[in-house]
């Protein structure tokens, strides 16, 4: 039941597990069967992967072994199906149902007509999936094998077919584009019907916080995106609407499919990819709106992801760029659903409700802006009164006028007359703190104060120190030298406890009032040689502000660090944008200093103790 050509696969399969089992051993020092990252690159010099002008040695070394592990699961999935055939049950439904002339129902599964149907027309294969996937039915175990036995007669000529093509673009507008897709790359005819996504098998390439494989990742983003039509959770509602109300919903499928393609040819791989989908677009003869709707979202699959995670929505030229990206509202909403998909088939854990607030965030303002939605500022003064009638327009109107212009874009009409309330009694006390919590676990600790050198440095650093999970900060410095700081919390449901709270009021005007020096207790972190250091510096974008980039490995009081050298160096911290997560750090700032942008003379500098800070 197995031929030699598949026992020899099996047996140097098995020889390559081996090998690199007992080289893990060997660079570990002792019996550990986990191959992390920061084993990879000592087991790949070990068994001689070397690094190409492509990939790195460890992902050639990763992309082997998942192709000899699919040789280990083919084989043995084969043996236990054969060996446990004997022990099904012999009460089946023989009853036949026709579909087609060539296609039929047996027993819940599907089965070709004739055996030598798919030896005459090799079309038959992708009509097969097309009815798998309108059918819902199971192909049956023979006619799965008589499919991988003609997987070499899918050729050029059949790439081309206008009824594979039909069959093919039909599976995309069905409601099993998952299942069908996964069973078709299983079964190896998705890499030979479409070779540009078959490069992607088992290919590796190593970037921060992905977990999978190319192709298994761009398989997951499909099932995400597909699941989100009649999924239940609460936090994915909107997504559930917004997919549903979308008209050309198989180009975002396709789009998926073919948004990561590039990477055949290593990480940078924009051109290379945009080439190749070219290629598979030419072939299938979209019409032009189509076609121009998959290229679009390709393109610019990461650009919402990339502005909502190191970009503030309060920015109007921020917004405006990308409503002028988007064009319309349809692509708006195609870029919305794509990141998502993308995004949470990262891995398990990156698609967060703070990632999910941020998106949300970005895609709501760009909205508004494409609609021409914006209240004058009368009109919105007058609406706060509606959450305090006791208080006074005219106390409103001096606070408002009292803080910068973007506190008003970036706070909501109860939230100011919350923050009002703390000015009054930071006035008295000198500082005053509330916590605002969400039902997603997400908190926003806000502090009003004066203002005084390093003050969002020693802030940071405290809460940092008590294990909180910073992503942003916003400081909104009044006219009167009062400022409020709002730092959003990622994990403040994960670690909550009754009293904590009080604490971090105590400890946070001890170190605002008191000036007591902020302390940190090291704790061992995972480390990641495989990316480096980056720091980058951007005077364009913004029209008011410097935006500083950094990348670097994570580390407890990182953020306390580089908010101290701004502050030495002269700078303030405007907003910030805060991303740790598998021992890596993505922080972004957007800082002035003396109420303009960062002078040329100063950027060297800073750029300078910044490298040998992190590089330390």
């Amino acid at each position: 039941f197995m031929s030699e050509r598949e026992y020899n696969n099996l047996l140097k399969a098995y020889d390559f597990m081996l090998q690199m089992r007992y080289c893990l051993h060997l660079d570990s020092k002792r019996r550990n069967d986990i191959l992390s990252f920061e084993y990879q690159k000592n087991v790949a010099c070990c068994l001689g992967f070397m690094d190409s002008k492509k990939f790195s040695g460890p992902e050639r070394m990763m992309r082997y072994y998942y192709l000899k592990s699919k040789v280990i699961k083919d084989v043995t999935r084969q043996v236990i199906t054969m060996c446990s055939s004997q022990y099904t049950s012999v009460f089946k439904n023989l009853s036949i149902r026709k579909l087609t002339d060539d296609f039929s129902v047996s027993a819940g599964k599907l089965i070709a007509t004739r055996q030598d149907l798919l030896e005459s027309n090799t079309d038959k294969i992708m009509e097969g999936f097309y009815l798998f996937a309108r059918t819902g039915g199971k192909f049956s175990d023979k006619l799965k094998e008589n499919i991988k036995a003609h997987l070499l007669r899918i050729n050029k000529k059949v790439r081309s077919s206008a009824a594979s093509i039909h069959y093919f673009l039909e599976i995309f507008k069905s409601t099993r584009v998952y299942d069908t897709l996964r069973t078709m790359h299983e079964a190896g005819v998705l890499g030979r019907f479409v070779p540009e996504f078959g490069a992607l098998r088992c290919l590796v390439v190593h970037e921060p916080y992905h977990m999978y494989t190319v192709d298994e990742h761009t398989l997951l983003a499909i099932k995400n995106l597909e699941n989100l039509k009649s999924t239940k959770y609460k936090h994915l509602e909107e997504l559930r609407d917004i997919i549903n109300s979308m008209k050309n919903l198989d180009l975002l499928f396709m789009a998926l499919l073919f948004h990561d393609i590039g990477k055949a040819v290593g990480k940078h791989h924009e051109e290379e990819g945009y080439r190749r989908l070219k290629n598979i677009l030419d072939r299938f003869n979209l019409e032009s709106g189509k076609r121009a709707m998959i290229e679009f979202l390709v393109k610019n699959h990461i650009l919402m992801s990339k502005l909502a995670m190191t970009r503030e929505t309060s920015d109007r030229d921020v917004i405006a760029r990308f409503a002028e990206a988007a064009g319309d509202l349809e692509n708006l909403k195609a870029l919305y659903l794509i990141t998502y998909a993308d995004m949470s088939a990262v891995n398990p854990h990156f698609w967060t409700s703070w990632k999910a607030y941020l998106l949300r965030d970005l895609y709501l303002a760009t909205r508004d802006y494409m609609s021409g939605i914006k209240k004058s500022r009368t009109e919105y003064l007058r609406g706060l009164q509606s959450f305090s009638p006791e208080m006074k327009l005219e106390e409103i109107i001096r606070f408002v006028d009292e803080m910068p212009e973007r506190y008003l874009l970036l706070t909501t009409g109860s939230k100011v007359i919350a923050d009002y309330e703390l000015r009054r009694k930071a006035a008295e006390e000198f500082f005053s703190m509330r916590v605002d919590t969400r039902s997603d676990g997400v908190a926003e600790v806000v502090i009003c104060t004066k203002d005084s050198p390093g003050l969002f440095s020693g802030i940071v650093g405290y809460l940092s120190s008590k294990g909180l999970n910073i992503f942003s900060g916003d400081i909104f410095t009044g006219k009167n030298g009062i400022v409020i700081d709002k730092i959003s919390i990622a994990n403040w449901k994960d670690i909550w406890w009754e009293g904590l709270e009080k604490e971090l009021e105590a400890g946070l005007r001890g170190i605002i009032i008191d000036e007591k020096p902020v302390t940190f207790v090291q704790r061992r972190r995972e480390t990641h040689d495989l990316f480096d250091l980056f720091i980058e510096l951007d005077n364009e974008t913004s029209n008011a502000c410097s935006i500083v980039e950094i990348f670097t490995q994570d580390r407890l009081g990182l953020l306390y660090d580089i908010s101290k050298v701004m502050h030495q160096k002269g700078l303030n911290i405007i907003s910030a944008r805060i991303h740790t997560e598998a021992g890596l750090a993505q922080d972004i700032f957007y800082v002035q200093a003396d109420n303009k942008k960062i002078a040329y003379t100063l950027i060297e500098e800073l750029l300078s103790e910044l490298w040998t800070l992190l590089k330390k």
